[in-house]
């Protein structure tokens, strides 16, 4: 059974909305971020599979890898999504100061259902 990348979307829209974690709100909205990055990084990644000739590596090389390939047929608007969203894990997951990451976290979630979005429309698409 293949793991469904809405539970990622789903995962960071909890870790976003959690009122009383029992951590550090900070920890939450990093791994919101994450979480965002990826489910839409896994949809992208099908569509570009499926149908744009993407063939992944399977290794951190991909998620350029992918942007590159996206922006190479025209799909430009997803693969800035993409660029956007990584950038926003990479400070999220690498950098201990974050000073704007309750703004990050809502932009984040947005461009993440944008990418999902664009990435199923496209998909459907002749």
């Amino acid at each position: 059974m293949s793991f469904d990348w809405n539970n990622y979307f789903s995962l960071a829209e909890f870790l976003r909305d959690i009122t009383d974690p029992p951590f550090e709100k900070e920890a939450a909205q990093r791994s919101a971020i994450s979480r965002a990055y990826y489910a839409s990084f896994h949809f992208a990644c099908s569509y570009a599979e499926s149908l744009l000739g993407f063939v992944p590596t399977k290794t951190g090389a991909d998620h350029i890898g992918l942007i590159r390939h996206l922006q190479s047929k025209g799909k430009s608007k997803l693969a800035n999504q993409l660029h956007d969203l990584l950038e926003f894990r990479h400070k999220s997951d690498y950098d201990a100061e974050y000073s704007k990451i309750s703004i990050t976290v809502g932009t984040a979630i947005t461009r993440s259902r944008n990418a999902i979005n664009e990435a199923n429309h496209l998909s459907t698409s002749p």
